[in-house]
């Protein structure tokens, strides 16, 4: 299986045959073609596997962390590796077969939707301990998937533990230096103002 995604990771879709996948493996074809009927088959277990090996790195590094800032931070770092060897492969299907681009999403939504409730959870525990500012961990945990998925996609092998921390730094810690500005206190404010207006109507 990860020889498979190693070939789909490295070259297009199209390009990689059942033959130079049990060659890589090790295995006769026939022996290939006894677990799996078809490329298309082959392909989506092995991202099925890759995604789902992701979830749980991301569950037992959340549960393993002291704190939940720790926890952002393994979580972040495992997240970018795992997407990083991913995001070529999840590229492979684009352009290539309708059917398999469907059910190719279908096997990241459902993968996605996890690591998501994994983020969310982690967050929560972080409002609530007084780690994390008391914003909504859903739509952070949302904000930081994709924030992860750019990392991933834009950066080498070599990059991606120093990306890891430098997003972990930037969600912790921010991007501007001393005290919340008067501007992003008004802006606080004019949340406030506009909410309480939708609550009017």
């Amino acid at each position: 299986m990860d020889a498979a995604l190693k070939l789909f990771s490295e070259s297009a879709y199209d390009a990689v045959q059942m033959d130079d996948v049990a060659r890589a493996a090790g295995v006769a074809k026939p022996t290939l073609y006894r677990y799996f009927h078809t490329k298309e088959d082959l392909f989506l277990e092995g991202l099925e596997k890759a995604l789902g090996d992701l979830e749980t790195e991301a569950e037992q590094a959340a549960a393993r962390a002291g704190t939940a800032k720790e926890g952002l931070t393994l979580v972040i770092r495992c997240v970018i590796a795992s997407l990083g060897r991913c995001t070529a492969a999840i590229r492979a299907f684009d352009g290539a077969d309708t059917r398999l681009g469907e059910r190719g999403r279908a096997v990241i939504r459902r993968r996605v939707k996890q690591i998501r409730t994994t983020l969310s959870t982690l967050i929560a525990r972080g409002v609530a301990s007084g780690e994390f500012r008391d914003l909504d961990p859903d739509l952070v945990a949302l904000a930081l998937l994709g924030a992860m998925r750019m990392t991933a996609a834009h950066t080498t092998a070599r990059q991606q533990a120093g990306a890891a921390r430098l997003l972990a730094d930037l969600i912790e810690n921010g991007l501007v230096s001393g005290e919340p500005s008067q501007d992003a206190e008004a802006a606080d404010r004019s949340d406030d103002l506009m909410d309480m207006t939708v609550e009017t109507r």
